[in-house]
């Protein structure tokens, strides 16, 4: 496979007399090499203990959706003198053209070396290929970082959004609440002026004389700028501010 990747299996045996050509060539019938067997245990050729573990690796293989659907189970099959590509064919009963494909580049004639010939299952039929479900841990890890990026995208576009509405209505409110009091102030201011336009005036005399001589019986009130008393002017009821000093204030106490 690509990268130096393969697939394989790995069966861990116990030595009991035996060097790498006699695990290789007898226990597994050439499905490994005793070079093979060297290159992936720490033991030397000579120094393999009795009841040591030897792991034995051998080469095996899935199928190609891209060659066929068809066939999922393989068997791993050592090459031997006597082989061909034709002969093989006729006891597989597998088209010859087939066998190429699972085994690219290999020589059938060569009398060494491993081919990967599509097997049947117990029940005597081709098993067929597995579809692959799941998808490879770079993949993954790529498409959950994409998505909790979105996300969190998706969740700060939502808190700007709503801390600009909240702004905006509070920019509203405190806008409206100052026009409200601006009228308001200004209706105030419009009112008085109107008032002090329109009012009539009289002179000390007539008011001291309407109130008895500014008289305690006619005082109906205290404010903030003098005292407030009951009289009668011109044939209507009116109120009078003993020292008055700010005729908008007192207007607008009445």
């Amino acid at each position: 496979m690509n990268d130096g990747e393969f697939l394989c299996h790995t069966f861990q045996y116990s030595v009991t007399r035996d060097d790498y050509s006699a695990i290789a060539n007898g226990t597994f019938s050439n499905l490994v090499t005793a070079e093979w067997l060297q290159n992936t245990n720490s033991y030397s050729q000579d120094a393999i203990p009795a009841g040591g573990k030897v792991n034995v690796t051998v080469n095996c293989s899935c199928g190609d959706s891209n060659i066929s659907k068809h066939y999922g189970l393989f068997i791993t099959y050592p090459l031997k003198p006597e082989d061909s590509l034709q002969s093989i064919a006729n006891q597989t009963k597998l088209d010859p053209e087939l066998l190429m494909k699972y085994n690219p580049g290999v020589n059938f004639s060569k009398g060494s070396g491993l081919v990967y010939i599509p097997g049947r299952d117990e029940n005597g039929n081709y098993a067929p290929l597995r579809p692959r479900t799941g998808l490879p841990g770079k993949v993954v890890a790529g498409i959950s970082v994409g998505v909790v990026a979105v996300l969190l995208l998706l969740a700060f576009c939502v808190c700007i959004k709503c801390c600009g509405r909240k702004k905006k209505n509070l920019r509203t409110e405190y806008f409206g609440r100052n026009i409200a009091r601006a009228r308001e102030d200004k209706a105030s201011d419009s009112f008085v002026n109107t008032s002090i336009e329109k009012s009539a005036e009289f002179s000390y005399e007539e008011l001291a004389h309407a109130t008895s001589n500014f008289n305690l019986a006619n005082k109906i009130g205290q404010g903030g700028f003098g005292e407030i008393y009951y009289a009668e002017l011109n044939g209507k009821k009116a109120a009078k501010k003993m020292d008055m000093k700010a005729s908008k204030e007192f207007l607008a106490e009445l």
